[in-house]
């Protein structure tokens, strides 16, 4: 989405806050702001809409703040943290509810972890348009679903059923 940002014309630069929910658009001198701020909009989609005054003002004081706004490079490598933190989060909830040993929880994480960042990714490289990655998931827990075959079949079978109860809503 970014990328696309960058190519409006009259636009600079665009980046996103870490929230994903608000874009920052730096432009080029004698761009008109208006052509360039519409375009923007197009590429967004739907329900994108211009800030009030004062929350557009402190959005960029937030980014001279250095806060952090993240382009396109950027946003992809934050997409991969975000996927290491839920896999993270998600294996260690699985692990104890289907009561995997240590060895057994440090390579269920792993193989999650592995999937859901390459579901991010594929994500991201897609454009990162919203709905993108619950595309994704789907193909993400097939993948994880044909490698749980190095479990004990019948932890296996509850880890696929963890696994689509958490996933599949």
């Amino acid at each position: 989405m970014l990328a696309r940002l960058d190519a409006v014309e009259g636009v600079e630069a665009s980046r996103v806050d870490w929230t994903g929910k608000r874009v920052l658009l730096d432009l080029e001198p004698g761009a008109d702001a208006s052509r360039a701020i519409a375009e923007a909009k197009e590429v967004l989609g739907g329900r994108a809409r211009r800030l009030a005054a004062a929350a557009e003002a402190e959005g960029v004081e937030s980014f001279r703040r250095r806060e952090p706004w993240m382009r396109a490079g950027e946003s992809a490598r934050l997409s991969r943290r975000e996927a290491e933190v839920l896999s993270g989060r998600l294996a260690a909830r699985i692990a104890k509810e289907v009561a995997l040993d240590e060895p057994e929880a440090d390579r269920f994480g792993a193989l999650l972890r592995e999937e859901l960042s390459a579901a991010f990714d594929r994500a991201h490289e897609a454009g990162g348009e919203v709905g993108r990655l619950g595309g994704e998931m789907p193909k993400a827990l097939e993948r994880v679903e044909g490698r749980l075959a190095a479990f004990p079949p019948e932890k296996a079978e509850k880890l696929r059923k963890a696994l689509r109860e958490a996933l599949v809503r």
